[in-house]
């Protein structure tokens, strides 16, 4: 339907694309996907826990998945290994790595120890030009995306020890 609906835009949303590299068929028709995206009017996001899983089992086809995504947002790291590995993969200069290592949810705090602002810190890459954002997040989504183990147990005591909330809204 993708290649031959051409009234309408497309898009396709590839999710734990890791699993995909690894079965052959699905990696190759995820290549030729990108490569003919926008002839046929659909574009693609693909989505995965590390960048370098599109290099695995197949670093031919992972290279030329990399080579012909458009747009790159790096989120977070697990480590400076993987940082290197990135930046060698997608030729960025050697000084993004210590930037690189610093993705991800971060937390401002006031002098007197309180949250003054939580905001997720990311990476676009577009061609060749780098560009390093903040996101500021309401309370609301930090809890959805980011919440640590010392946030669920203040929010659980709330809800269901002491039940003076019903809910996840009412306790932010």
């Amino acid at each position: 339907k993708m290649y031959f609906t051409r009234d309408r835009r497309k898009l396709i949303v590839r999710d734990e694309a890791w699993s995909l590299m690894q079965n052959e068929k699905a990696r190759r028709f995820f290549v030729e996907d990108l490569r003919t995206a926008r002839k046929n009017g659909f574009a693609t996001i693909a989505i995965s826990q590390l960048p370098t899983d599109y290099l695995s089992p197949s670093p031919q086809d992972g290279k030329a998945i990399i080579a012909n995504f458009q747009v790159n947002i790096f989120c977070r790291f697990a480590n400076e290994t993987i940082c290197r590995e990135v930046a060698r993969e997608y030729t960025l200069p050697e000084e993004m790595v210590e930037t690189m290592k610093e993705l991800g949810v971060q937390t401002e705090i006031q002098d007197d120890g309180s949250q003054k602002k939580t905001y997720a810190k990311f990476m676009m890459v577009v061609g060749k030009s780098i560009y390093i954002l903040k996101n500021l997040l309401h309370p609301f989504e930090y809890v959805l995306y980011w919440s640590s183990a010392e946030d669920n147990a203040v929010i659980d005591y709330y809800i269901r020890v002491k039940q003076s909330y019903t809910n996840l809204e009412d306790v932010l």
